[in-house]
């Protein structure tokens, strides 16, 4: 891990402030403050996860141990909640702050995905309908990804 002389720190806070005194933000910050309505969809799709999670701990249900086969592996509702969590919380917004023109794409691909396993789970006869009822609200969401 290098090194970091006091001459660096103080670099980068001239630097910090002269782009405070321009009123520039850095480029991941411009990106967030660029894809706002993105950036808010992330946020939710985390607290609808994590509604779905609380869900199924007060129906003393195992995520772990509701599982399907889709495309060709038995994948249990954990590892799908799991990452569509990780994708909201922490792919989409790095591939969005990156400025690729392929990272809308590139989320809307994942997310596309995700929601198609999300589904098959909806569907299949293995949930109570207190679990049914909250992915359901996180499929709906998944379904109105912003467009920017």
């Amino acid at each position: 891990m290098p090194r970091h002389s006091p001459g660096d720190y103080v670099r980068a806070f001239v630097v910090s402030l002269k782009m405070t005194m321009r009123g520039e933000k850095p480029e991941s910050l411009q990106a967030e403050a660029d894809h706002a309505p993105l950036f808010g969809w992330f946020r939710q799709t985390v607290v609808l996860t994590t509604a779905a999670e609380n869900a199924a701990s007060t129906a003393a249900l195992d995520l772990q141990t509701i599982i399907l086969r889709l495309d060709s592996r038995d994948t249990s509702l954990k590892m799908v909640l799991d990452g569509v969590r990780f994708h909201a919380a922490q792919e989409y917004p790095m591939l969005i702050r990156q400025r690729s023109k392929y990272a809308i794409l590139a989320v809307q691909a994942t997310n596309l995905n995700d929601r198609y396993a999300l589904v098959r789970f909806i569907e299949s006869q293995q949930l109570s309908d207190a679990l049914r009822q909250p992915l359901q609200a996180l499929s709906h969401h998944l379904e109105q990804l912003p467009k920017t």
